[in-house]
């Protein structure tokens, strides 16, 4: 090649560089280019990935400063992708663009996998193309504009032009069009003059990525990110357990339908399967990053802000943390090193922070940690330690010194005190005052203990299977209420072995129910469904919705149709019969909202037809349209 080869511009692709240099040169044939720009004809003019770039280098003149990892990073659409995907995947996906293994580089960016399609046809901002020629004397393709998603210009805020360069055609795959060339013919898009509030983000969060390195960070700390935001938003447990229906309700809330259907990220009417759920479960795939962006939005970030978030979020933040024993000497001092995090089995998975200082006393704290007035709060003492049990011992020989005033300096209430005075053995009563010893009922147990001791588990379970021993008929509930502090140690400190260790006999309410004629109430039932079904739909006002739970909930016998539904072949298949769909339910708002608006003489577009119906969810299904087109046409 020689020396001709225009510098790139910023942000100008790959391909903006090779079209303009193939204007200049006006090879004579589109092989002859490529031959001349890659040392080989095997290459497609191909817009945000190419590959053969490592030939393309080869290809320039000595004393180029040009290197494959340069262009790449500056001149294709990879850092747009990059932050999404496993960096192992990301570096072969480097390999195939700087190599000749073209046909995979889609396959690695999870391209082929998403719906999410790239432009069809190359894009321009025309005050770009103004400032551009102002600037370097030509227009040129950014790559700003040609990534999926992006509809507005980051830099003017306004929409994008469509040219009639097709960025995907057997017929010019081998052909480099310049923008100045397609410039001449622009079509205006179908978009509102005032660019949305979401494509604006979009645009300028892409503008950022494209120009951002070293975001990659796997798949796994994207998902532990995403299921602690959503825990913040009370729609994920502390543990990560995703409340998938309220994530998908608010989540629509959010997003209006026809801006989903513009990114093509529309969400699959199957609950269980869907981009959006894919991305809060345990990650096997990549997915488009459009579809991360809108799930960054939704938890209240950006891109750039959310990818300044510590990769591993502690809840409790950086150690050292204060000591809180009010006995020691270096008492709310920062003195302990290390944090122990367990989660809660019944604060809905919380994460708890257990801190021992090297004086004994260990504390716990419920997190996460919101300020640092945080820091100096404990939820529970675990273990007081020797320092501050020496103290009580000395405040307890104190004669200046009352029961209240030992409570106090060791930040405990009396009882506390009096409880650990006896288990040090103490003498009572106390030299000051009248302190009488504390009746065994307040004794501290075996199971204030952290880990239960060998001997003291073995008595337990003996206790335990004596007593269904004593009364094998008993039920669990029984044995329970018969020995609750048995059940709540083992409970506590054992369960595996109390979920091996219970009743097996049958209970009351199984032997009740084989007595009962069940042919004779499936018959009877039938009929009651056939009746609820009648009245729920002529009910007055807006319609109610058929379903098992509405007709289990008309006759009273909720409970009976979703427990034993398979002892009541009748019934059963009456519900099959009579249940609606949600198209069919649909259908019969539609025609009661025409209804309303034949009564009041007024005359709805079809938006507002289907926003009073409250069907946008469902508008698009065959017989829901159907029914709608055929009211405003009644309607007119």
């Amino acid at each position: 090649m020689n020396g001709t080869l225009p510098g790139p511009y910023p942000d100008e692709l790959l391909y903006s560089v090779c079209a303009r240099y193939c204007d200049r040169m006006q090879y004579p044939s589109k092989r002859s280019a490529v031959r001349e720009l890659f040392g080989t004809e095997n290459v497609i003019a191909t817009v945000g990935l190419p590959s053969h770039i490592d030939d393309f280098v080869a290809a320039l003149p000595p004393g180029h400063h040009y290197t494959a990892d340069l262009l790449i990073d500056n001149h294709t659409l990879l850092p747009f992708y990059g932050p999404f995907l496993p960096p192992e995947r990301l570096g072969h996906l480097r390999e195939d663009m700087r190599g000749r293994n073209g046909p995979a580089i889609h396959m690695r960016a999870g391209i082929m996998a998403s719906h999410v399609s790239p432009p069809e046809w190359l894009r321009l901002c025309p005050h770009c193309i103004e400032e551009d020629r102002r600037k370097v004397g030509e227009c040129y393709w950014h790559r700003v504009h040609q990534v999926p998603g992006v509809e507005v210009c980051p830099v003017h805020e306004v929409c994008l032009y469509y040219s009639d360069v097709c960025a995907q055609n057997v017929k010019t795959r081998y052909e480099f069009v310049p923008a100045e060339r397609a410039a001449q013919w622009l079509h205006q898009p179908d978009l509102p003059d005032s660019p949305n509030e979401i494509l604006l983000k979009i645009a300028h969060d892409v503008h950022w990525l494209l120009s951002s390195r070293g975001l990659s960070q796997g798949l796994e700390a994207l998902n532990a990110r995403y299921r602690e935001m959503l825990s913040a938003l009370g729609l994920a447990s502390y543990r990560g357990r995703v409340n998938a229906g309220a994530l998908l309700e608010r989540f629509r809330s959010y997003y209006s339908s026809s801006l989903l259907h513009l990114l093509q990220c529309q969400l699959d009417e199957r609950v269980g399967d869907n981009w959006l759920l894919r991305l809060i479960r345990t990650p096997r795939n990549a997915q488009h990053p459009l579809h991360h962006l809108l799930l960054i939005y939704f938890l209240g970030h950006i891109a750039q802000t959310f990818f300044s978030l510590p990769i591993e979020r502690k809840p409790f933040g950086e150690g050292p943390w204060p000591c809180l024993n009010p006995a020691c000497n270096h008492y709310r001092q920062y003195r302990i090193r290390e944090c122990q995090v367990v989660h809660s089995k019944y604060v809905n998975g919380r994460p708890i922070g257990i801190f021992s200082c090297d004086c004994g006393f260990v504390y716990s704290r419920t997190g996460p940690d919101t300020s640092s007035e945080d820091w100096f709060k404990l939820s529970r003492v675990k273990t007081f330690g020797c320092v501050w049990e020496t103290r009580l011992c000395m405040l307890w020989e104190d004669e200046e010194v009352s029961l209240r005033g030992i409570a106090h300096q060791l930040e405990v209430d009396p009882l506390t005190v009096k409880r650990h005075a006896t288990r040090l053995g103490l003498v009572f009563p106390r030299p000051v005052c009248k302190c009488l010893p504390l009746k065994e009922t307040l004794h501290l147990h075996p199971h204030a203990t952290q880990l239960p001791e060998p001997a003291t588990l073995e008595a337990y379970q003996v206790t335990w299977l004596s007593a269904m021993q004593e009364d094998p008929s008993a039920e669990m509930k029984e044995l329970r209420n018969k020995i609750p502090g048995v059940y709540i140690w083992l409970y506590r400190n054992d369960g595996i072995w109390l979920s091996e260790h219970t009743p097996q006999g049958q209970k009351k309410g199984k032997q009740q129910s084989c007595c009962l004629d069940w042919e004779k109430r499936d018959m009877q039932l039938a009929e009651e469904v056939k009746g609820a079904v009648l009245r729920l739909k002529n009910l007055p006002g807006r319609p109610v919705h058929v379903t098992v739970s509405a007709i289990g909930r008309e006759i009273g016998r909720l409970a009976l149709l979703q427990q034993h539904l398979d002892r009541l072949p009748r019934t059963a298949k009456a519900l099959d019969e009579l249940i609606e769909t949600r198209e069919s339910f649909a259908v019969r708002r539609v025609r009661w909202v025409a209804e309303q608006y034949r009564q009041d003489h007024m005359h709805p577009t079809r938006w507002e037809l289907v926003k009073k119906a409250g069907i946008e969810r469902v508008a698009m299904l065959p017989a829901v349209k159907e029914a709608v087109e055929a009211e405003l046409q009644v309607l007119r």
